[in-house]
């Protein structure tokens, strides 16, 4: 597309914009047509030596009323000709590019409205378990800010959010006698909802954007020594999103009241994450979630000599909130029968 420009000239050509009298020729027009010289010459948005040429542009009418085109320039060639044949074939490649456009922008939609189909499931899983309230601490907001901590970057922050969004997905097809058992599960019940990763790596299959986000959701319950569900992964084998998600889950779980016991005060928590580092936990990811814990009270203990009884919440609660914009959804806790 800058075929025939200075390099100097390339970024000012990547920031040009489409003339307002042009813009209405293109809503009306669907043939390519040219820009003669006089009209191009009027446009301020026109490379300085470009305003002499003349411009063929086809129009591009998208879904939903959008329009753009495609303005071909031969800065190169001086006064140009674009013949009868050049114009058919312009056309023909501004049709291409209209029915490419098209098929992404409907992609989008559709994942779009799939994954808010997802967090509607995960809103009703939450209402179906007593364990979680509109008090409870976010997951999601405790692993992005363990995330951060570790030195994640942007990239896989974003798959860390989504991967701990939708972490227990797959507990909508886990039979709810299962799920709601305040007893201890039987082998074959706890065979069953070790299935729920698979499930839930099943579920996001259809958006192919959340791939690697189906390998943090189907590994986000193995353990460091192995000994963890459904594949047995160990030690670096398991992505590390998985294994941030999973201490904070494990943190959460210990902290939530249940109806078989009451919660774990948070030192206690604590305590027993860092006794199964190195076995059920990554050690590295163990260590920075006791800094970042340890930071969080200091700050609280700050606020409450500053702001008095009114900065004592609980530590739980003080995480920021998610990088990725909207509500914010808060996810069911684990299992009592994890």
């Amino acid at each position: 597309a800058a075929s025939g420009y200075k390099v100097s000239e390339r970024a000012q050509l990547a920031r040009l914009g489409i003339p307002r009298h042009l813009d209405l020729k293109i809503a009306a027009r669907k043939e390519p047509f040219v820009v003669g010289r006089e009209k191009a010459a009027l446009s301020q948005d026109l490379l300085e030596g470009s305003k002499n040429l003349s411009f063929a542009v086809a129009p591009i009418h998208l879904e939903e009323g959008h329009n753009a085109a495609l303005v071909v320039g031969a800065p190169a060639f001086g006064d140009y000709e674009f013949s009868e044949r050049k114009m058919r074939l312009l056309a023909g490649i501004a049709n291409q590019a209209k029915m490419a456009i098209d098929s992404a922008m409907s992609s989008d939609n559709l994942e779009r409205n799939f994954v808010s189909t997802l967090e509607a499931l995960t809103n009703t899983l939450e209402a179906k378990d007593i364990s979680t309230s509109a008090i409870a601490p976010s997951i999601t907001d405790m692993a992005v800010a363990l995330g951060r901590k570790l030195g994640l970057d942007d990239v896989a922050l974003n798959h860390l959010e989504l991967g701990s969004l939708f972490h227990d997905i797959g507990k909508i097809g886990i039979r709810a006698e299962i799920l709601m058992k305040s007893g201890p599960l039987s082998d074959e019940e706890r065979e069953t909802m070790e299935t729920h990763p698979q499930l839930g790596e099943q579920i996001l299959a259809p958006i192919e954007r959340l791939g690697e986000v189906r390998s943090i959701v189907r590994h986000c319950h193995e353990r460091w020594d192995g000994a963890g569900y459904p594949d047995q992964l160990k030690g670096d084998e398991i992505p590390v999103e998985a294994r941030i998600i999973f201490v904070c889950d494990a943190f959460h779980a210990m902290t939530t009241d249940r109806v078989y016991r009451k919660k774990l005060v948070t030192g206690e928590a604590l305590r027993r994450l860092e006794a199964g580092a190195g076995s059920q936990f990554d050690p590295t990811v163990i260590e920075a979630f006791l800094q970042l814990m340890a930071s969080q009270s200091e700050e609280k203990r700050f606020s409450k000599e500053e702001h008095g009884p009114a900065g004592t919440a609980d530590l739980r609660h003080s995480f920021s909130p998610r990088r990725i914009g909207g509500a914010p959804t808060l996810l069911p806790g684990p299992s009592t029968n994890k």
